[in-house]
């Protein structure tokens, strides 16, 4: 009564190939013989079929090598009748030979069925229905219908997995009631098997569909109709497992909700068919980009979001933003998921969906280069440092774009190697409330002061680097840092680092107007030093006498400041600075 027809084609690693193009009648066992081949040995041979003048299937590779005069044995179903948009074919191995069979839910029972090498550490769900007691057409519930059966996993008490519309190999979980027959009921017995327990899996939910006697699908959606936690099972048997347990339904026509009502997610979706290397959880929800997906051929610009609560269920054909350029980094704050790219950053609401705002500019190295605070987002780049506080975004290095003292270093100094995007690291300091950017290859480190909005230059390298550096935070929030085999906690030490500050040159807005500078007045115990017109240079070296400043020093456009302290175990501080000056007249 199924006219469907299968053509078979085999290719083999040189390139050959042999087509069956008589059609192959479902249901039936076929046997492929190599001995015609011209090779003595083949590996890496693919197979593939196709249905009518149907496209062929994507090849199924088979990896182990077979000897001429091996046979291969493939077992086509009525496909028609069970294949469903999201099955993936795959190969079962028995002792002697791979078959070929429909679904991974429908291989793990195979494997218990049909292979004498049973491999047990899959669990196996097997449902059997049998019809109650025949009654008048006025009393049934059950009429002339084909009735549909399938199953899905609940994790962790509350996530539901894609509902799996088959239990084995061989037959569907269907039962079909015979033309002026009528049923009060139908009971299902479901039997789990199992050797090593899926320790995630708390239960299991039955649901069911119908469509006429004569159909290949059903034509109503898939019914809750009993769901059960583990306990209470009855104790079965099933050959090559450790464990098997049964369960017992009556199924009296009294359905609940719709599976994808319940679940939030079509019958037909497959969780797995989401591969992807970034993301992030925002607002109960797994974020996911530089993904692969079989619904669509380019998906490097988009971030797909798995079902609220349920972090590895994934509705790829709704549920997804399409972003203009490709994320590299996921982050969420206040609500929102970021997206990061090499130059542009889009808010994303990930309720609605969509693209909130899009920013240009702001780039990013990697997953290591971003810092998510209860206050805002820290990442950087080889252009500078940058924070948003969830509706603006700041440039945090406009403060040192130019060079600065210790070594007159500037952002681009540490991080402009086409390689630092892999060896910058950020990371939190509670004890100095400070931002740490490191260098890990070079062991220098940009720190960023929050209270005073200040940036310091560090580095910790106490010898040369001959290995690469690494920094990150403790339990407590304390900071670590490591180099040449040894660790360091930072700021744990009763000494100190010498200090070295230097003020920009000050002209007070007026680079060309002289001035008088007589004196330089600080509350600290470091040292001072300044530098004028005479005797000027980019490291000021000059001090003053009795307090102020010479005369011959006095005259000049601008004036700089640098302040010293040794390092050793006492404590330097500066509170402030004070600069008297007077304006001149310009003759």
């Amino acid at each position: 009564s199924i006219p469907d027809e299968y053509t078979l084609e085999v290719e083999y690693v040189s390139g050959g190939h042999l087509s069956f193009p008589d059609p192959l009648s479902p249901d039936t066992l076929f046997w492929l013989s190599l001995t015609e081949l011209p090779t003595t040995t083949i590996a890496d041979m693919h197979i593939k079929w196709k249905k009518n003048t149907g496209a062929y299937s994507a090849s199924l590779l088979m990896t182990e090598t077979f000897t001429l005069g091996a046979d291969i044995k493939i077992y086509f179903k009525t496909i028609v009748d069970t294949h469903r948009v999201g099955d993936t074919w795959v190969m079962a191995y028995s002792s002697l030979s791979p078959s070929l069979i429909l679904t991974d839910a429908e291989l793990k029972n195979y494997k218990s069925n049909m292979c004498s090498d049973t491999v047990t550490d899959d669990p196996v769900i097997v449902m059997t229905i049998v019809p109650g007691t025949t009654v008048t057409e006025a009393e049934a519930l059950f009429l002339t219908k084909k009735y549909y059966y399938a199953y899905s996993f609940v994790y962790d008490n509350f996530q539901n997995t894609p509902l799996v519309m088959r239990n084995d190999g061989f037959n569907p979980t269907t039962y079909t009631i015979p033309v002026t027959t009528y049923y009060d009921k139908l009971n299902v017995n479901v039997e789990l098997a199992y050797s090593n327990y899926p320790k995630r899996v708390t239960g299991i939910k039955i649901w069911r569909a119908e469509g006429d006697s004569t159909s290949i699908e059903p034509s109503t959606k898939y019914r809750l109709i009993a769901s059960s936690d583990f306990f209470n099972w009855n104790i079965g048997s099933r050959t090559g497992y450790t464990h098997s347990y049964n369960w017992d339904i009556t199924d009296q026509n009294n359905p609940g909700p719709m599976y994808e009502t319940f679940c939030e997610m079509p019958e037909e979706v497959d969780s797995s068919i989401v591969n992807y290397t970034i993301g992030t959880i925002v607002n109960g929800k797994l974020a996911v980009a530089d993904c692969t997906t079989p619904y669509f051929d380019d998906a490097t610009k988009m971030i797909f979001f798995s079902k609220n609560g349920q972090l590895d269920t994934f509705d790829a054909s709704h549920d997804f933003v399409k972003l203009s350029f490709v994320p590299k980094v996921l982050a969420s704050f206040a609500g929102k998921l970021y997206a990061f790219g090499n130059s542009q950053i889009a808010k994303i609401n990930p309720e609605g969906m969509y693209v909130e705002d899009t920013a240009i500019g702001y780039g990013i190295y990697d997953s290591n280069s971003i810092l998510t605070t209860e206050w805002g987002i820290y990442w950087c780049d080889k252009n500078g440092a940058y924070f948003n506080n969830g509706s603006t975004t700041s440039i945090l290095t406009d403060l040192i774009n130019g060079k600065i003292y210790s070594g007159d270093k500037e952002w681009k100094d540490l991080f402009n190697a086409s390689d630092s995007y892999n060896h910058i690291r950020i990371v939190y300091s509670t004890e100095k409330r400070s931002i740490l950017f490191f260098n890990t290859a070079t062991s220098d480190c940009w720190t960023y002061h929050l209270p005073s909005k200040q940036w310091f230059y560090w580095n910790f390298a106490t010898t040369s680097v001959t290995s690469d550096t690494h920094a990150f935070t403790g339990k407590d929030g304390e900071v670590y840092f490591t180099t040449n085999g040894q660790w360091y906690r930072l700021f744990a030490s009763e000494s100190y680092l010498a200090l070295v500050w230097k003020s920009k040159k000050i002209k007070f807005n007026d680079g060309l107007q002289p001035k008088n500078f007589y004196s330089i007045s600080m509350n600290g115990n470091c040292t001072l030093y300044y530098g004028t017109g005479i005797g000027y240079t980019d490291n000021p070296s000059q001090s003053q006498v009795s307090g102020k400043i010479p005369v011959t020093d006095r005259r000049s456009t601008e004036i700089q400041i640098m302040v010293i302290a040794i390092a050793g175990t006492g404590k330097y501080f500066v509170d402030n600075l004070s600069l008297r000056y007077r304006r001149l007249n310009i003759q």
